[in-house]
């Protein structure tokens, strides 16, 4: 950041006098004072007067800079006050969130997850049922809303069991989620590491596949089905 500038000071005149006339160093006295006013006094005002000025601007724009990074903080500062009141929302809604059901009754602010968008929530808002087609796929009767969560993390099971290959490394997990069991198997590479997992549900499957760098190992990319 500029900072202001010292000006520098104009030179004294090089006299202890004031030309006086009469006197016998008047001629001389008023040659240097002259001289002096030319070539020290009018330049050394001008070259203040810039320093005046270009103090003035770098004040002027530090203080334009310093409204400006203000306003920046504060747009960010509501941006994420707003991206907090959404995740609160979402954190609200899926409080009540259920899993949708082709076929079922729905009523106006009924809640459910998506089917194949998971983390989504929907809510209903033209009651309606015997309908077979998913929230996602359904906007007369639902809209999405809040910010994508994790699947479904109220939906916690209640009871689970692992199976382990011969390296201790899991490979299978049955639990019971919402009273219903819920069957997660793991697909590993010669590195063991994981690039297919397939979650069975409530009839419904998905299927996660990982494409992962050679060498490394490092998950490059994520591709889903939900069947």
């Amino acid at each position: 950041m500029a900072q202001p500038v010292k000006p520098t000071p104009i030179p004294p005149l090089p006299l202890d006098r004031v030309p006086q006339l009469g006197t016998d160093t008047f001629d001389e006295d008023a040659l240097i004072f002259t001289d002096w006013e030319a070539t020290k006094l009018a330049p050394g005002i001008n070259a203040a007067a810039t320093n005046v000025y270009d103090n003035a601007k770098t004040v002027f724009e530090q203080g334009a800079a310093a409204m400006a990074a203000t306003g920046t903080a504060q747009q960010r500062a509501e941006a994420a006050a707003a991206q907090a009141a959404q995740h609160a929302a979402s954190a609200s809604q899926a409080s009540r969130a259920r899993s949708w059901t082709a076929g079922q009754a729905w009523q106006i602010n009924d809640v459910v997850w998506g089917q194949s968008t998971p983390g989504v929530l929907y809510r209903c808002i033209a009651a309606h049922s015997g309908q077979t087609t998913a929230p996602e796929a359904d906007a007369a009767h639902w809209v999405s809303i809040g910010a994508r969560l994790a699947l479904d993390p109220l939906a916690g099971a209640t009871r689970a069991t692992f199976e382990r290959d011969a390296q201790g490394r899991i490979v299978k997990v049955t639990s019971l989620v919402d009273g219903k069991q819920q069957v997660d198997e793991f697909q590993r590479d010669g590195q063991g590491l994981i690039v297919k997992a397939v979650t069975r549900f409530d009839g419904k499957t998905r299927t996660e596949s990982y494409a992962r760098e050679s060498g490394s190992g490092r998950v490059q990319n994520m591709t889903s089905e939900v069947v």
